[in-house]
């Protein structure tokens, strides 16, 4: 989830999948990896934008 593109689903390939499709417990670790990395994004978009300023 942490990686700049995070896409598990979409393509037309067959073992990419929606993650509801690997389950209950895969879908529960989606949540709430997702759910971190929405809470993380503001201090990482001030933190891309200090980068850029500063450098």
């Amino acid at each position: 989830m942490f990686s700049p593109i995070a896409i598990l689903f979409g393509m037309d390939h067959p073992r990419y999948h929606e993650p509801w499709t690997y389950g209950e417990e895969a879908m529960q670790n989606f949540i709430k990896y997702d759910s971190l990395w929405y809470a993380l994004f503001p201090y990482m978009y001030s933190n891309a934008y200090r980068l850029y300023r500063d450098h």
